[in-house]
């Protein structure tokens, strides 16, 4: 039985073929680098042209980001300054608000970590009428809330006792769909209206 040969492996025509396909596209991506050099080079004409100075020359130092302009050079270094100066004086009020802020600490008695004196104190620091009032109107306001929630239950009760009266029909049935019957359900008043 002859042995069969896949896809080009003895073929010289697929061979052939083969090599043509891939020589083809190396001379088409060669011929791309090369125009792509070629223009790259000619967009580059003009650079070093003119006088040639050291990097990190006098000249180079002389000239800022705005190009030589010594007011613009004046305004923007006075802008620059300004803002680090106000922002530098607002950092260090904050720092000095902080430390009378902090005066307080460190005054008093020394105490172990969580000892009983500790756990004795409670979120407002110990005032048994501020307790006493904080805790009275958080639970007046709980109380409100469960008053208004229990009243809208009952309302809503109260409102459908009509559901579930009436003859039983089938869904969507003649009985159910009147047409006589208008999107404010036959109040004379309201139709009226």
């Amino acid at each position: 039985m002859p042995k069969e040969v896949p896809h080009d492996y003895g073929d010289p025509v697929a061979i052939a073929a083969q090599h043509k396909f891939t020589m083809d596209q190396a001379a088409g991506f060669e011929a791309s680098r090369t125009a792509a050099v070629a223009g790259q080079a000619a967009s580059d004409a003009w650079r070093g042209k003119g006088a040639k100075i050291a990097w990190e020359s006098a000249a180079q130092r002389e000239v800022p980001h705005d190009y030589g302009d010594p007011a613009a050079i004046a305004a923007q270094h006075a802008f620059t300054t300004n803002q680090a100066a106000v922002w530098e004086a607002a950092r260090v009020a904050n720092v000095a608000n902080q430390a009378a802020s902090d005066a307080w600490r460190g005054k008093g008695a020394k105490i172990a970590w969580e000892s009983a004196a500790q756990r004795e104190v409670p979120h407002d620091y110990g005032d048994e009428a501020a307790i006493a009032a904080q805790h009275a109107e958080t639970m007046a306001w709980a109380n409100s809330m469960e008053a208004t929630r229990s009243g809208a239950v009952s309302s809503q009760a109260a409102s459908d006792v009509w559901r579930n009266n009436g003859p039983k029909t089938a869904w969507g049935s003649a009985a159910q769909l009147p047409k006589e019957v208008p999107h404010d359900y036959g109040d004379p008043v309201a139709i009226a209206a």
